[in-house]
């Protein structure tokens, strides 16, 4: 029924601190925990454990990946026991650099320039060297692309001449000549004359013009070609390391006698604590009777080698009789032996342990 009360408090208690911890309080907000993926990135991965020896020394070779940035100095464990070996880390080796590669489609436009229209893929390489945002690789020049215009034109002037020849003049008069002309859309003047006499009494001039043109002129030309290719990208995604334990065996620790020691004594003082328990172990009754009323009663010991029961203690000169009762155990041994009584006055007698009660007489002896 106690122990039915005390969990029923246990219980109450119990019920009562979780009230106490759910009462609502203002909290701070949590912070928002780190994505998976970035939260993984951080962490070593343990690849692959290797058992070697190198030298002759038994080796434990642990084989990380780890992000670029990851500390190569806290992978792994300072030192660690197995198999009866103390491992130390004696080295982290860098084994490789674990790149990604990307790729995809790229394209240059180049321009060049030249003086003259004709002949503009000449000035062109085949190949073109392409880098950027990390991206590398070799374009080929798309002839279709390439386009040519002018680059730029300048005002320029220049002479114009014009013979022509006149035949069937009367005479060499300039009057029949005449004084200017056309040519390309430009003016010329009259400004030299030759004559000639024909043989039939006409003349034949021949009439030079000259005069100036103007106009532009194309100073050169401006050709652009765009280059495409595929381009790749290397990333550094990872780093591959091996850290290396070297084995040594654990020191021989020589066993310690003191606890066999300590057993022993400690068997040693259970033994002498039975014995003298068992030796002062009372294994009989001492009544003192006066009148037929029995006045106490005390337990009392008597030794196996030589039985006696003492009488002589003074609070028991008043009692007309004691009876000693030994235990059913005790009567095994003493039933049909003499046990010896002391009494008040010093005397001493052997009675015979008949039956299971000894009657001792203090006035007139033992019956």
């Amino acid at each position: 029924m106690k122990m039915r009360k005390g969990a029923a408090r246990l219980c109450l208690s119990l019920m009562a601190a979780g009230l106490l911890l759910t009462v609502p309080v203002a909290a701070e907000e949590p912070e928002p925990l780190p994505e998976f993926g970035a939260l993984a990135q951080e962490e070593p991965a343990l690849e692959d454990i290797q058992y070697t020896s190198l030298g002759g020394t038994p080796c434990i070779v642990e084989v990380y990946t780890v992000p670029p940035e990851y500390p190569s100095g806290e992978l792994g464990k300072g030192s660690f026991q197995k198999e009866g070996r103390d491992y130390v880390r004696e080295a982290v080796l860098k084994v490789k650099e674990n790149y990604v590669t990307e790729s995809r489609l790229a394209s240059q436009t180049v321009t060049v320039s030249h003086e003259g229209r004709e002949g503009a893929a000449a000035r062109f390489v085949p190949f073109l060297d392409y880098e950027n945002g990390g991206y590398q690789g070799q374009l080929i020049l798309d002839a279709s692309t390439i386009f040519t215009e002018a680059a730029g034109t300048q005002s320029d002037s220049y002479p114009l001449s014009e013979t022509r020849e006149f035949t069937g003049l009367q005479r060499n008069d300039t009057y029949y000549i005449p004084k200017s002309v056309v040519k390309n859309g430009v003016t010329l003047a009259l400004s030299d004359v030759d004559w000639t006499a024909m043989g039939d009494g006409t003349c034949r001039a021949q009439a030079r013009y000259a005069g100036t043109g103007y106009g532009s002129r194309t100073t050169g030309y401006v050709s652009t070609g765009t280059y495409v290719g595929t381009v790749e990208r290397k990333t550094l995604e990872s780093v591959t390391y091996k850290v290396i334990y070297a084995g040594k065996p654990l020191p021989v620790v020589k066993p310690s006698l003191w606890p066999w020691i300590l057993s022993g004594l400690g068997v040693l003082a259970l033994a002498g604590g039975v014995a003298l328990f068992l030796r002062l172990k009372p294994n009989g009754k001492l009544c003192a009777v006066e009148g037929g009323t029995r006045l106490r009663t005390v337990r009392r010991r008597i030794s196996r080698i030589q039985p006696c029961v003492d009488a002589s203690a003074p609070e028991y000169s008043g009692c007309g009789e004691l009876l000693f009762y030994p235990y059913p155990s005790t009567m095994k041994w003493l039933a049909g032996r003499k046990v010896t009584v002391k009494f008040l006055d010093g005397h001493i007698e052997s009675c015979p342990m008949e039956t299971d009660t000894l009657l001792i007489g203090l006035q007139e002896g033992s019956k």
